[in-house]
C-alpha cells in the first residue's frame, strides 16, 4: 500500500523529490520494513516511527553525504542541504535510500526509444516489473480474466526534467487482457501507467 503525499504551500515548486520519498517510505513501512521500528543495516541512521518529513529527509541526507555516499551530489550541493529549498532527484533519493540499507538501483532511459519521443522501453520495463513474475493476488475477477492484481513489488521513482513522480501499478485497456500478463487473440497489450503525482491532490 503507498500513500499518496502532495505538495505542501511550504515546499511547492520544490518538494516534489522528497514527497515522491515519503511515497515510497510508506510502502516500506506498510510492508513492515525494519527501518520502521526494528533499525536497519546501517546502525547510524535513525530508527522512524512515522514516515519523516522533508526536514528530516534532508537530515538524512546530508548525513549520508558525510558518511561517504556520492561525493559527486555532495559536493554539487556544498554539502550541505538541511533547511534548502533546493531540487532533488534521482541520485539524492538512491543516495538517501542506500544509506538507510535499502536496496535500490537506477535504471536511465536517456533518450526516447520510439517515434516521436515516445518510450516504449520504459513502459516495457515497467510492464516487465510488476507483471513479470509471480509474486501478485487476484483481489478481483476469476478465470482467465483477471481484473485486479495486487503485488508486493515496491512503486517506481520516475524522475523527468523539472520533476517528478511515483508510478503505483499499470493498467490494461482491454478488460480481455490476463492478470498474468497474456492475452486472449488479437487483444491489444496497450496499458497505462497508475501514477502518484506529487502535485495533483487525491481529491482532484
Amino acid at each position: 500500500m503507498t500513500k499518496h503525499y502532495e505538495v505542501a504551500t511550504s515546499d511547492f515548486g520544490w518538494g516534489c523529490g522528497y514527497r515522491n520519498c515519503q511515497m515510497l517510505l510508506s510502502s516500506l513501512q506498510a510492508l513492515g520494513h525494519p527501518v520502521f521500528g526494528e533499525g536497519c543495516s546501517n546502525p547510524d541512521v535513525p530508527l522512524f516511527d512515522a514516515i519523516p518529513d522533508i526536514y528530516k529527509l534532508q537530515q538524512v541526507l546530508q548525513d549520508a553525504w558525510l558518511a561517504g555516499f556520492d561525493p559527486q551530489g555532495a559536493e554539487f550541493f556544498g554539502h550541505r542541504i538541511l533547511g534548502s529549498k533546493e531540487w532533488i532527484g534521482t541520485t539524492e533519493i538512491y543516495c538517501l535510500l542506500s544509506y538507510m540499507g535499502i536496496k535500490c538501483y537506477i535504471v536511465d532511459f536517456y533518450k526516447p526509444s520510439g517515434p516521436n519521443g515516445s518510450h516504449p522501453a520504459l513502459f516495457n520495463w515497467v510492464e516487465s516489473y510488476f507483471v513479470g513474475d509471480n509474486d501478485s493476488e487476484v483481489v478481483y475477477g476469476s478465470g482467465e480474466v483477471r481484473r485486479i492484481m495486487l503485488t508486493r513489488k515496491l512503486p517506481l521513482y520516475l524522475q523527468n526534467q523539472g520533476h517528478s513522480r511515483t508510478i503505483v501499478g499499470i493498467e490494461y485497456r482491454r478488460p480481455d487482457v490476463r492478470g498474468d500478463g497474456s492475452s486472449s487473440s488479437n487483444a491489444s497489450m496497450s496499458f497505462d501507467l497508475l501514477v502518484f503525482d506529487p502535485n495533483i491532490s487525491v481529491l482532484e
